[in-house]
């Protein structure tokens, strides 16, 4: 991609926004509930299929819902700084890492929040 071309301007808009905590954080999120969710959506799909089990393996995936963080978010939460240097930046596995102090309590209560019953 050519130097200051419009693409570059939004790619360079992407990585920045890609570099933030909250990012960080709902992505690891996300692949836990996704793992989860794929396994629903597969015993499912099974034929022959009763209620009694379609309702076994719902109530299971809720509660599996219900006990994340999962192993990918925890991962994160190990491995990310809990607060930032003074540049604002921090690093989590080669990458600089923004405004972990200023995300931080946000996006801790928005994960909260949907895990709420």
């Amino acid at each position: 991609m050519e130097r200051g071309t419009p693409g570059q301007a939004l790619l360079h808009g992407l990585v920045q926004q890609m570099s933030c905590y909250s990012f960080v954080m709902m992505t690891h999120f996300l692949a836990d509930a996704v793992g989860i969710l794929g396994l629903l959506s597969r015993s499912l799909q099974r034929a022959n299929l009763s209620y009694d089990q379609a309702k076994a393996i719902i109530d299971g995936s809720i509660l599996s819902l219900a006990h994340i963080p999962g192993p990918y978010i925890q991962t994160a939460l190990k491995e990310l700084p809990q607060a930032s240097d003074a540049s604002g930046y921090t690093s989590y596995r080669g990458h600089d890492i923004k405004d972990i102090d200023k995300q931080m309590k946000s996006t801790d209560q928005l994960l909260s929040h949907f895990l709420k019953r």
